[in-house]
Protein backbone atom coordinates (compact mmCIF):
# COMPACT_ATOMS: atom_id res chain seq x y z
CA UNK A 1 0.00 0.00 0.00
CA UNK A 2 1.26 3.13 -0.70
CA UNK A 3 1.09 6.21 1.79
CA UNK A 4 0.04 10.02 0.57
CA UNK A 5 1.70 13.17 1.72
CA UNK A 6 -1.69 14.53 2.48
CA UNK A 7 -3.42 16.78 0.09
CA UNK A 8 -2.45 20.29 -0.66
CA UNK A 9 -5.60 22.60 -1.17
CA UNK A 10 -4.78 25.32 -3.82
CA UNK A 11 -6.75 27.84 -6.09
CA UNK A 12 -6.24 28.15 -9.79
CA UNK A 13 -6.97 31.49 -11.94
CA UNK A 14 -7.04 30.88 -16.23
CA UNK A 15 -9.80 30.61 -18.45
CA UNK A 16 -11.20 27.30 -19.65
CA UNK A 17 -10.37 25.38 -16.28
CA UNK A 18 -12.19 22.03 -17.48
CA UNK A 19 -9.42 21.94 -19.39
CA UNK A 20 -6.86 21.28 -16.73
CA UNK A 21 -9.15 19.19 -14.59
CA UNK A 22 -9.61 16.90 -17.55
CA UNK A 23 -6.07 16.74 -18.36
CA UNK A 24 -5.06 16.00 -14.47
CA UNK A 25 -7.72 13.15 -14.13
CA UNK A 26 -6.53 12.20 -17.13
CA UNK A 27 -3.01 11.51 -15.58
CA UNK A 28 -4.92 9.71 -12.93
CA UNK A 29 -4.42 12.53 -10.04
CA UNK A 30 -7.24 12.76 -7.86
CA UNK A 31 -9.04 15.74 -7.58
CA UNK A 32 -11.47 16.47 -4.49
CA UNK A 33 -13.21 19.18 -3.06
CA UNK A 34 -13.48 21.57 -6.45
CA UNK A 35 -15.31 24.65 -5.51
CA UNK A 36 -15.69 27.18 -8.43
CA UNK A 37 -15.35 30.41 -7.53
CA UNK A 38 -15.87 32.46 -10.21
CA UNK A 39 -16.05 31.38 -14.16
CA UNK A 40 -12.48 31.68 -14.32
CA UNK A 41 -11.22 30.52 -10.38
CA UNK A 42 -11.55 27.46 -8.71
CA UNK A 43 -10.54 25.97 -5.54
CA UNK A 44 -9.46 22.38 -5.35
CA UNK A 45 -7.59 19.78 -3.20
CA UNK A 46 -4.88 17.30 -4.81
CA UNK A 47 -2.48 15.05 -3.15
CA UNK A 48 0.85 16.91 -2.05
CA UNK A 49 3.27 14.59 -4.13
CA UNK A 50 1.34 15.91 -7.52
CA UNK A 51 2.02 19.56 -6.63
CA UNK A 52 5.06 20.30 -8.17
CA UNK A 53 3.45 18.28 -11.29
CA UNK A 54 0.30 20.60 -11.20
CA UNK A 55 2.59 24.01 -11.05
CA UNK A 56 4.34 23.23 -13.70
CA UNK A 57 1.42 22.54 -15.96
CA UNK A 58 -0.09 25.42 -14.56
CA UNK A 59 2.98 27.56 -15.61
CA UNK A 60 3.23 25.79 -18.96
CA UNK A 61 -0.80 26.46 -19.67
CA UNK A 62 -0.34 30.16 -18.36
CA UNK A 63 -2.71 29.33 -15.21
CA UNK A 64 -1.99 31.39 -11.97
CA UNK A 65 -1.68 28.64 -9.18
CA UNK A 66 -2.14 30.03 -5.45
CA UNK A 67 -1.14 27.67 -1.99
CA UNK A 68 -3.70 27.99 0.14
CA UNK A 69 -2.29 25.20 2.97
CA UNK A 70 -0.21 22.10 2.70
CA UNK A 71 0.20 19.33 5.42
CA UNK A 72 0.90 20.40 8.94
CA UNK A 73 3.65 18.13 8.95
CA UNK A 74 5.23 19.37 5.54
CA UNK A 75 5.39 22.86 7.30
CA UNK A 76 6.91 21.44 10.41
CA UNK A 77 9.63 19.79 8.06
CA UNK A 78 10.18 22.81 6.38
CA UNK A 79 10.34 24.73 9.64
CA UNK A 80 13.01 22.31 10.89
CA UNK A 81 14.51 22.38 7.58
CA UNK A 82 15.06 25.89 7.45
CA UNK A 83 16.12 26.21 10.77
CA UNK A 84 18.94 23.41 10.96
CA UNK A 85 21.15 25.61 12.98
CA UNK A 86 19.26 26.70 15.79
CA UNK A 87 17.14 23.12 16.14
CA UNK A 88 20.42 21.83 16.30
CA UNK A 89 21.84 23.96 19.12
CA UNK A 90 18.19 23.48 21.01
CA UNK A 91 18.92 19.71 20.52
CA UNK A 92 22.30 19.86 21.98
CA UNK A 93 21.73 22.48 24.95
CA UNK A 94 18.89 20.22 25.72
CA UNK A 95 21.54 17.30 25.98
CA UNK A 96 23.54 19.56 28.07
CA UNK A 97 20.61 20.36 30.56
CA UNK A 98 19.84 16.65 30.57
CA UNK A 99 22.98 15.65 31.55
CA UNK A 100 23.59 18.32 33.97
CA UNK A 101 20.54 18.10 35.66
CA UNK A 102 21.48 14.61 36.88
CA UNK A 103 24.59 16.37 38.50
CA UNK A 104 25.22 18.11 41.73
CA UNK A 105 26.25 21.83 41.22
CA UNK A 106 25.72 23.39 44.44
CA UNK A 107 25.18 23.05 48.14
CA UNK A 108 22.73 25.26 50.07
CA UNK A 109 22.74 25.10 53.57
CA UNK A 110 20.08 26.66 55.50
CA UNK A 111 21.30 27.07 59.15
CA UNK A 112 20.35 29.69 62.04
CA UNK A 113 24.18 29.71 63.08
CA UNK A 114 26.17 31.39 60.37
CA UNK A 115 29.64 30.34 61.73
CA UNK A 116 28.55 26.50 61.47
CA UNK A 117 26.95 27.13 58.15
CA UNK A 118 29.84 28.25 56.83
CA UNK A 119 31.84 25.48 58.29
CA UNK A 120 29.33 22.63 56.91
CA UNK A 121 29.34 24.25 53.45
CA UNK A 122 33.33 23.55 53.79
CA UNK A 123 33.47 20.66 54.41
CA UNK A 124 30.56 19.53 51.71
CA UNK A 125 33.64 21.06 49.70
CA UNK A 126 35.97 19.33 50.84
CA UNK A 127 33.96 15.97 50.57
CA UNK A 128 33.88 16.37 46.48
CA UNK A 129 30.05 16.43 46.42
CA UNK A 130 30.06 19.03 43.82
CA UNK A 131 29.37 17.58 40.19
CA UNK A 132 28.78 14.11 40.80
CA UNK A 133 26.02 12.38 39.79
CA UNK A 134 22.93 12.89 42.27
CA UNK A 135 22.10 8.63 42.14
CA UNK A 136 25.89 7.75 43.06
CA UNK A 137 25.71 10.57 46.42
CA UNK A 138 24.87 8.47 49.36
CA UNK A 139 22.66 11.44 51.36
CA UNK A 140 22.27 8.90 54.41
CA UNK A 141 26.38 8.27 54.95
CA UNK A 142 26.87 12.05 54.52
CA UNK A 143 24.28 12.85 57.07
CA UNK A 144 25.71 10.57 59.79
CA UNK A 145 29.22 12.16 58.54
CA UNK A 146 28.01 15.53 59.31
CA UNK A 147 26.22 14.58 63.14
CA UNK A 148 29.12 12.55 63.90
CA UNK A 149 31.58 15.88 62.59
CA UNK A 150 29.63 18.69 64.13
CA UNK A 151 28.05 18.23 67.69
CA UNK A 152 25.98 21.47 67.61
CA UNK A 153 23.34 19.15 65.27
CA UNK A 154 20.49 17.28 66.63
CA UNK A 155 18.52 17.01 63.12
CA UNK A 156 19.66 16.64 59.73
CA UNK A 157 17.75 15.86 56.36
CA UNK A 158 19.71 16.28 53.17
CA UNK A 159 17.71 16.47 49.77
CA UNK A 160 18.03 17.73 46.35
CA UNK A 161 16.18 20.50 44.59
CA UNK A 162 17.19 20.35 40.45
CA UNK A 163 21.11 20.49 40.97
CA UNK A 164 20.98 21.45 44.23
CA UNK A 165 21.98 19.56 47.41
CA UNK A 166 19.80 21.67 50.36
CA UNK A 167 21.28 20.69 53.64
CA UNK A 168 18.59 21.42 56.52
CA UNK A 169 20.06 21.49 60.28
CA UNK A 170 18.48 21.47 63.70
CA UNK A 171 20.60 23.28 66.25
CA UNK A 172 21.04 21.04 69.53
CA UNK A 173 19.35 22.81 72.58
CA UNK A 174 22.57 22.12 75.69
CA UNK A 175 21.14 21.94 78.66
CA UNK A 176 20.64 24.11 81.23
CA UNK A 177 22.60 23.48 84.36
CA UNK A 178 22.30 25.38 87.81
CA UNK A 179 25.59 27.17 88.56
CA UNK A 180 27.17 25.71 92.02
CA UNK A 181 29.91 26.50 93.34
CA UNK A 182 32.66 24.39 95.05
CA UNK A 183 30.88 24.07 98.26
CA UNK A 184 27.79 23.13 97.04
CA UNK A 185 26.31 26.47 97.34
CA UNK A 186 23.82 27.62 94.51
CA UNK A 187 24.92 30.87 92.97
CA UNK A 188 23.57 33.78 90.75
CA UNK A 189 24.08 33.16 87.49
CA UNK A 190 22.67 37.25 86.72
CA UNK A 191 22.18 40.52 88.49
CA UNK A 192 18.58 40.97 89.17
CA UNK A 193 15.88 41.77 91.95
CA UNK A 194 14.83 38.63 93.85
CA UNK A 195 10.99 38.01 92.87
CA UNK A 196 10.41 34.14 93.90
CA UNK A 197 12.62 31.35 95.56
CA UNK A 198 11.46 27.89 95.34
CA UNK A 199 13.90 26.36 97.95
CA UNK A 200 13.73 22.52 98.32
CA UNK A 201 16.52 21.58 100.12
CA UNK A 202 19.30 23.83 101.91
CA UNK A 203 19.25 26.99 102.96
CA UNK A 204 18.09 30.66 101.23
CA UNK A 205 20.83 33.59 101.82
CA UNK A 206 18.48 35.91 99.83
CA UNK A 207 14.62 37.02 100.35
CA UNK A 208 12.14 38.59 97.73
CA UNK A 209 12.89 42.15 97.26
CA UNK A 210 16.74 42.01 97.29
CA UNK A 211 18.84 42.76 94.89
CA UNK A 212 21.75 40.41 93.81
CA UNK A 213 24.81 40.20 91.80
CA UNK A 214 26.08 37.59 89.43
CA UNK A 215 28.14 34.90 91.49
CA UNK A 216 26.27 35.82 94.77
CA UNK A 217 25.47 32.98 97.14
CA UNK A 218 21.39 32.18 96.70
CA UNK A 219 21.10 28.96 98.72
CA UNK A 220 23.65 27.21 100.54
CA UNK A 221 24.39 23.64 100.92
CA UNK A 222 23.18 23.34 105.15
CA UNK A 223 20.08 23.42 107.32
CA UNK A 224 19.70 24.19 111.04
CA UNK A 225 17.65 21.28 112.59
CA UNK A 226 15.59 22.03 115.27
CA UNK A 227 18.28 21.60 118.19
CA UNK A 228 19.94 24.20 116.56
CA UNK A 229 22.58 21.90 114.64
CA UNK A 230 24.12 23.19 111.46
CA UNK A 231 23.73 19.65 109.22
CA UNK A 232 25.19 19.56 105.76
CA UNK A 233 22.98 18.52 102.82
CA UNK A 234 22.56 19.29 98.57
CA UNK A 235 21.55 22.52 98.11
CA UNK A 236 18.45 22.68 95.90
CA UNK A 237 15.79 25.20 94.77
CA UNK A 238 14.92 28.02 91.79
CA UNK A 239 15.42 31.63 92.41
CA UNK A 240 13.67 34.23 90.05
CA UNK A 241 14.50 37.65 89.36
CA UNK A 242 13.85 40.64 87.61
CA UNK A 243 16.00 42.89 85.87
CA UNK A 244 15.39 45.80 83.28
CA UNK A 245 16.14 46.37 79.59
CA UNK A 246 16.37 48.79 77.84
CA UNK A 247 16.86 50.44 74.15
CA UNK A 248 17.18 53.84 73.33
CA UNK A 249 16.42 55.40 68.77
CA UNK A 250 16.96 59.09 68.56
CA UNK A 251 15.02 61.62 66.06
CA UNK A 252 16.71 64.64 64.81
CA UNK A 253 14.14 67.52 64.06
CA UNK A 254 16.62 68.77 61.42
CA UNK A 255 18.54 66.50 59.81
CA UNK A 256 20.05 65.90 56.13
CA UNK A 257 18.45 63.21 53.36
CA UNK A 258 20.22 61.83 50.34
CA UNK A 259 18.08 61.89 47.45
CA UNK A 260 17.97 60.30 44.24
CA UNK A 261 19.21 63.04 40.86
CA UNK A 262 16.85 60.67 38.96
CA UNK A 263 20.32 59.28 37.11
CA UNK A 264 20.83 55.51 36.72
CA UNK A 265 24.45 54.39 36.27
CA UNK A 266 24.44 50.19 35.74
CA UNK A 267 27.24 47.29 36.21
CA UNK A 268 26.49 43.88 34.47
CA UNK A 269 28.01 40.36 35.48
CA UNK A 270 27.70 36.76 35.04
CA UNK A 271 27.44 34.50 38.11
CA UNK A 272 28.32 30.96 37.82
CA UNK A 273 28.62 28.96 41.00
CA UNK A 274 29.09 31.61 43.10
CA UNK A 275 32.08 33.33 41.43
CA UNK A 276 31.12 36.86 39.30
CA UNK A 277 32.56 37.86 35.96
CA UNK A 278 32.32 41.33 34.83
CA UNK A 279 30.89 42.49 31.86
CA UNK A 280 31.67 46.08 30.29
CA UNK A 281 33.68 48.57 32.11
CA UNK A 282 33.02 49.73 35.68
CA UNK A 283 31.15 52.92 36.18
CA UNK A 284 32.79 55.72 37.84
CA UNK A 285 30.92 55.95 41.21
CA UNK A 286 29.64 59.68 42.60
CA UNK A 287 30.34 60.09 46.19
CA UNK A 288 26.82 59.20 47.52
CA UNK A 289 24.22 56.85 45.99
CA UNK A 290 21.89 54.28 46.66
CA UNK A 291 22.51 50.57 45.17
CA UNK A 292 19.77 48.23 43.82
CA UNK A 293 20.84 44.55 43.24
CA UNK A 294 18.65 42.74 40.39
CA UNK A 295 19.38 38.90 39.50
CA UNK A 296 18.06 36.92 36.74
CA UNK A 297 18.48 33.47 35.68
CA UNK A 298 20.28 33.22 32.32
CA UNK A 299 17.92 31.85 30.06
CA UNK A 300 15.75 28.92 30.74
CA UNK A 301 18.75 26.62 31.93
CA UNK A 302 18.44 24.41 34.62
CA UNK A 303 21.95 25.79 35.47
CA UNK A 304 22.49 27.96 37.86
CA UNK A 305 23.82 31.10 35.59
CA UNK A 306 22.49 34.40 36.77
CA UNK A 307 22.79 37.92 34.85
CA UNK A 308 23.34 40.26 37.87
CA UNK A 309 22.41 44.25 37.18
CA UNK A 310 24.21 46.41 39.88
CA UNK A 311 22.06 49.94 39.96
CA UNK A 312 23.96 52.99 41.16
CA UNK A 313 21.67 55.88 41.59
CA UNK A 314 23.21 59.43 42.46
CA UNK A 315 21.79 61.53 45.35
CA UNK A 316 22.21 64.64 46.45
CA UNK A 317 22.10 66.19 49.94
CA UNK A 318 18.73 67.99 51.23
CA UNK A 319 17.93 69.30 54.44
CA UNK A 320 15.17 68.14 55.87
CA UNK A 321 13.03 69.47 58.38
CA UNK A 322 10.78 66.56 59.82
CA UNK A 323 8.03 65.93 62.05
CA UNK A 324 8.39 64.10 65.41
CA UNK A 325 4.70 63.68 66.29
CA UNK A 326 3.97 61.84 63.13
CA UNK A 327 6.63 59.27 63.57
CA UNK A 328 5.78 58.99 67.56
CA UNK A 329 4.35 55.71 67.15
CA UNK A 330 6.87 54.08 64.89
CA UNK A 331 9.90 55.28 66.87
CA UNK A 332 8.40 53.60 70.23
CA UNK A 333 7.70 50.68 68.04
CA UNK A 334 11.54 50.43 66.82
CA UNK A 335 12.83 51.40 70.47
CA UNK A 336 10.54 48.22 72.30
CA UNK A 337 11.97 45.81 69.64
CA UNK A 338 15.19 46.82 70.17
CA UNK A 339 14.51 45.72 73.68
CA UNK A 340 12.85 42.63 72.96
CA UNK A 341 15.89 41.25 70.98
CA UNK A 342 17.79 41.64 74.71
CA UNK A 343 15.72 39.29 76.25
CA UNK A 344 12.90 36.65 75.91
CA UNK A 345 9.29 38.57 74.86
CA UNK A 346 7.16 35.86 76.81
CA UNK A 347 9.35 36.46 80.74
CA UNK A 348 8.37 40.02 80.23
CA UNK A 349 6.51 41.48 83.46
CA UNK A 350 6.55 45.21 83.17
CA UNK A 351 7.20 47.76 80.15
CA UNK A 352 7.40 51.19 79.83
CA UNK A 353 8.76 54.23 77.56
CA UNK A 354 10.08 57.83 77.95
CA UNK A 355 10.77 60.94 75.41
CA UNK A 356 12.84 63.60 75.68
CA UNK A 357 13.83 66.38 73.75
CA UNK A 358 18.05 67.65 73.76
CA UNK A 359 19.33 70.14 71.15
CA UNK A 360 16.70 69.81 68.88
CA UNK A 361 16.95 66.05 69.24
CA UNK A 362 14.27 63.59 70.25
CA UNK A 363 15.57 60.34 72.46
CA UNK A 364 12.78 57.26 72.78
CA UNK A 365 13.60 55.05 75.06
CA UNK A 366 11.84 51.33 75.77
CA UNK A 367 12.23 49.53 79.14
CA UNK A 368 11.17 46.17 80.05
CA UNK A 369 10.98 44.05 82.99
CA UNK A 370 11.98 40.77 82.87
CA UNK A 371 11.30 38.20 85.25
CA UNK A 372 13.48 34.92 84.69
CA UNK A 373 15.22 32.25 86.53
CA UNK A 374 18.55 33.22 88.03
CA UNK A 375 20.03 30.15 89.95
Amino acid sequence: MKFGLGRAHIKVEGVNLVRLLNNLKAQGIVISKIIRQESNCVEMQIPYEYLPHLIAKCRELCYTTTILSIPWYVRLYRCIFSHIGMVSGVFVASIVIAICGQLCLGISVQCSDKELEDSIQQYLSADAVLWHAKSNIDCVSIEQELLDEFEEISLLDISFRGVYMIVNTTLATPPIDTEVDEGGAILAKADGVVTRIHLVSGTAEVKVGDVVTEGQVLISNYYIDRLGERVECEAEGTVYATKWYSATVDFAINTIEYTRTGECLVETSLSFLGKEIPLGVPVDLPQHYDVEVVKQPFGETALPVYVIFTQYYPTTAVEVTRDFESQREALIYEAKELALSQCDESMVVDQKHTISLVGGVYFVTYYLSVDRQIS
